[in-house]
Order: C-alpha cells, then sequence, then structure tokens
C-alpha cells in the first residue's frame, strides 16, 4: 500500500510542477505592454514581449559595396523583437546581413 501512495504523490507533485511552469511561461509579463509569439519556440501560447523601443529603423534598399566585403563583426547581436536589444537600440532589418540585428536607430 506504501507504494501506491508513493507514486499517486509522486504524480500529483509532477502534475502541479506542470501546471505552475505552463502558467509562468505563458502569462505575460506585467510589465510589458505587448505580446507576440515567441520565435525561439514557435509553439502556440507561447509569448514573449515585443514592445516596441523609441526610433525608427534605418531603411536602405541595397548594401553598400565597401560593406559586403566586410564580412560578420564581432559585435552583431541577432534579434527578433526590440526587447532583445539594448534599451537605446532597435531590432531592425539589415540588407548587408540578410537578418535582424540590434542597431542604434536613425
Amino acid at each position: 500500500m506504501v507504494k501506491q501512495t508513493d507514486r499517486q504523490n509522486r504524480v500529483v507533485c509532477l502534475m502541479v510542477v506542470m501546471v505552475a511552469a505552463a502558467l509562468s511561461v505563458a502569462s505575460p509579463s506585467r510589465s510589458c505592454n505587448t505580446h507576440c509569439p515567441d520565435p525561439y519556440l514557435n509553439l502556440p501560447g507561447h509569448y514573449v514581449c515585443c514592445d516596441q523601443h523609441p526610433g525608427k529603423c534605418f531603411r536602405r534598399d541595397k548594401c553598400p559595396p565597401h560593406e559586403l566585403n566586410k564580412g560578420l563583426r564581432q559585435t552583431i547581436k541577432y534579434c527578433h523583437y526590440d526587447p532583445e536589444c539594448a534599451l537605446h537600440e532597435k531590432c531592425c532589418y539589415d540588407v548587408c546581413i540578410e537578418a535582424k540585428v540590434c542597431k542604434l536607430p536613425e
């Protein structure tokens, strides 16, 4: 009888942990105004903060020839949304790198 109770306790404990983890991941942050689907997990019900930082992304259609040959710099930080960048940066598409990276706004 002790083994059955021990097994039931483990199942209940596991269920409590799973529910707590699901609530903490799926619950939006209170300090965030805008939530978007999590691009890393790509699962329904998982969201991340995607509030916009001030400023606008600098847009250009072509990569200047002098930047094509530079290769990737050491300081590049790839991103999906502004909150992944420093507060003074925005997550912008870079035509030379062909990806979204953290950059200073216009």
